[in-house]
């Protein structure tokens, strides 16, 4: 995942100036944000979601600063099933900080829950998966590693376990490249295990997330899936 920061400058006030009052944005002691964005295909896992067509995504968010949070996350798919599904809508709860102790280490886990309204029932498309990630920042790199399971995976495949390991490098002229290396494994084998790798680019312009993403599957045989993927996404 491409990400950018945004940084907050302080205004400079006169010496007679009355001290300025911040306006309290916060909600029920946390922040709310948003993100939306247009991708010209949907990769999960390596795999298109989307029949190699574009994607409108987007998603809410409310953040606590003691690290709890929850939200949701939609987009739209098209699994080529006679449009049984044609949205995905994720929910999600969890809690990601630093360690005090070691503020260059973070940790993220919680519970994710994938909805696809309009599928009937027998497809067994929704699942509940429980993930958790470390991230370890370099200065001049950072680091990640992290695991995904569900005990009832998409289409009723059983068990499923997703390993992850990711890094980001920082480049001149603010541009970030980022790739990462996974593992799909399905514990009954009720699918073929897999793995899928990314690599790509990100760069913020004017508020706008820039993103040229180069995905491809392995093992998977005639169903090898490969893919470059251009976004425009914007938070708030």
């Amino acid at each position: 995942m491409l990400a950018s920061a945004a940084m907050l400058a302080q205004p400079a006030m006169a010496e007679e100036a009355a001290p300025a009052v911040e306006e309290d944005t916060s909600i029920f002691g946390g922040e709310l944000s948003g993100n939306v964005g247009f991708y010209t295909d949907y990769i999960y896992r390596g795999v298109t979601q989307t029949n190699n067509e574009a994607a409108i995504q987007g998603g809410i968010d409310w953040a606590h600063s003691s690290g709890f949070y929850v939200g949701a996350w939609g987009s739209n798919v098209d699994f080529v099933d006679g449009d049984q599904a044609s949205i995905e809508v994720d929910g999600y709860i969890g809690f990601a900080n630093a360690i005090d102790s070691m503020p260059e280490l973070s940790y993220d886990v919680g519970v994710i829950y994938y909805w696809y309204p309009g599928a009937t029932e027998n497809l067994n498309y929704d699942f509940v998966e429980l993930y958790g990630s470390l991230g370890y920042d370099f200065d001049f790199a950072a680091a990640s590693i992290g695991l995904a399971w569900s005990p009832e995976f998409f289409g009723d495949t059983g068990d499923a376990f997703y390993y992850q390991l990711g890094l980001e490098v920082p480049l001149p002229y603010d541009v970030s490249l980022a790739g990462g290396y996974n593992f799909q494994e399905f514990d009954e084998g009720a699918q073929d295990d897999y793995q899928d790798w990314n690599i790509g680019l990100g760069y913020t312009l004017y508020g706008v997330d820039l993103s040229l993403v180069y995905s491809e599957t392995v093992d998977l045989g005639t169903n090898d899936n490969e893919a470059l993927t251009f976004g425009v996404g914007y938070a708030f």
